[in-house]
């Protein structure tokens, strides 16, 4: 059904006016703690499950964490400064990306990464000691970006690593708490 021209003004008036009575703004509040899944889990993280998924959706527990974005020390590491997308798991559940593009991280020398886990992204911090490498809880946005999407298998793979290297073609290998699981990452930018 097209509405005509004529009655979009009175209805997107009334629709602003309800909005108005009913608190919501385009900005939240300063004190607002933003709802987020977390990359690396703590054990005294509490999950809520979000509000009634649609028939085909799945619920995506939440946690409250706020991502840390100061760091006093600078990460000197060979994969610092750069952009990498997940190509591969390699162990018990190999996988193989078909879109390499849509799971990325990014790690900076002041200690913070930044993701992208399909049609969702976050940022957290990050340490490195020797060829270890542990990732701080992160903030990601919770968006369902269908049934065949990687970005769960992304997260959590994330959440289990503990170290780091690199491979003969330069990729980036970040090795899980399991023997023998490890992501593999290539080079973007």
């Amino acid at each position: 059904m097209r509405i005509p021209a004529i009655l979009l003004a009175p209805i997107a008036v009334l629709v602003a006016a309800m909005l108005m009575t009913a608190g919501c703004t385009g900005t939240p509040p300063a004190n607002a703690t933003p709802a987020a899944t977390t990359v690396a889990g703590t054990a005294a993280a509490t999950a809520t499950p979000t509000a009634g998924p649609a028939a085909n959706e799945t619920a995506v527990p939440t946690v409250n964490v706020t991502a840390n974005q100061t760091s006093a020390a600078s990460v000197n590491a060979s994969f610092v400064n750069a952009t990498w997308a997940w190509i591969a798991r390699a162990g018990s559940e190999p996988v193989t990306v078909t879109s390499p593009d849509r799971y990325t991280v990014r790690f900076s020398a002041n200690g913070t990464y930044a993701l992208r886990a399909d049609c969702n992204s976050g940022a957290g911090n990050f340490s490195v000691n020797g060829t270890k490498i542990a990732l701080g809880p992160a903030t990601i946005t919770q968006v369902y970006c269908g049934d065949r999407s990687l970005d769960q298998a992304f997260l959590a793979a994330l959440g289990g690593v503990t170290a780091y290297e690199t491979d003969a073609q330069g990729r980036l290998v970040l090795l899980m708490t399991s023997p023998n699981e490890r992501l593999v990452f290539r080079k973007v930018a």
